[in-house]
């Protein structure tokens, strides 16, 4: 049996769970030369009170909107080192408040790189659960964990930023920035996000803490600002950094445009917030500073280059 497998009121229906045998967390840590392969021992859990159908497969993993790990869907196409994996779908009842132990096979292929690689293993049902009401979606509720191999030798996280865009979230103006992490380690960089107006002014300035943006991949920063934006033209200043992996980076004058004014809210968008991924926009500001304190004296010689050329002009067009 499962710990944690009595049944609760309104328990959900499908409670699935994916974990190293022996182990906890939320992902797999293995470390593995070139051409080396290892086998590791899965737990596939059903917490729930009835049996379910479910499927489970190894999928390839991404860097969510503000940092963090996401997985792809079934289906997907897999590349990089969810290849490495022998995992094949599968689709198993599980009894209720019960496990069945399931392997997946690691094997790095000669010649890799140093670096941190990482994928993921699914567990979710693999029936459609059905909705209700006038607007019901049926549901696939998934859960994932990540596979790390790291490779040794040489590590090295290498940011870059832009472009940036403008988009409304009900009334609220979302500014989002493109990150790309273009090393082979995971960072997770803090910083702010600096807004100015078509003439130079600074219209707000915006603490940002990202979760992990993998090495290889590329994400969003997205960032919402307390006060709408007027229809015009937009600069934004961006300032990032990460000690503990010593790595910083920053750009400027990233211009983006506002059209139009806000759209008029209708009786659903009451109290909507801006949500991309799982990850609320506003989560950023409202974390933001711990993280600024925490990166401050790295960052400060980059903030005051970077105001001291506030003066300056849109670019045409």
């Amino acid at each position: 049996m499962l710990a944690g497998s009595a049944a609760a009121v309104d328990e959900p229906p499908v409670k699935l769970s994916i974990s190293p045998v022996g182990g906890q967390g939320s992902f797999i840590s293995v470390e593995l030369e070139p051409g080396e392969q290892r086998s590791l021992d899965l737990l596939l859990g059903n917490h729930a009170s009835a049996a379910i159908l479910a499927r489970t497969y190894a999928a390839d993993a991404y860097s969510l909107v503000n940092g963090g790990f996401g997985a792809r869907l079934h289906g997907d196409p897999t590349t990089g080192p969810t290849l490495w994996l022998t995992y094949p779908t599968e689709e198993l009842e599980i009894q209720a408040g019960s496990g069945v132990e399931r392997a997946v096979r690691v094997a790095v292929p000669p010649g890799t790189p140093p670096g941190e690689y990482v994928s993921a293993l699914v567990i979710e049902n693999a029936q459609a659960l059905p909705g209700s009401g006038g607007m019901a979606f049926d549901q696939v509720l998934r859960q994932a964990i990540a596979v790390v191999v790291t490779v040794p030798g040489p590590t090295q996280a290498m940011l870059q930023l832009g472009p940036a865009e403008h988009r409304w979230v009900t009334a609220t103006s979302v500014v989002r920035l493109g990150i790309a992490n273009e090393g082979n380690v995971l960072t997770k960089p803090a910083g702010e996000v600096v807004i100015a107006n078509e003439a130079g002014s600074v219209v707000e300035t915006l603490g940002v803490v990202l979760d992990s943006v993998y090495g290889g991949t590329s994400s969003l920063i997205e960032v919402a600002l307390t006060e709408p934006l007027s229809p015009g033209r937009y600069m934004a200043d961006v300032v990032l950094a990460d000690p503990n992996r010593n790595v910083q980076a920053a750009a400027s004058d990233l211009p983006f445009v506002v059209d139009g004014p806000p759209p008029a809210p209708g009786p659903a968008d009451a109290g909507a917030l801006a949500l991309t991924d799982g990850f609320p926009a506003w989560l950023g500001i409202a974390i933001g500073i711990v993280g600024i304190m925490a990166c401050a004296i790295v960052l400060l010689g980059i903030v005051a280059a970077m105001r001291r050329r506030r003066a300056r002009s849109m670019p045409p067009g």
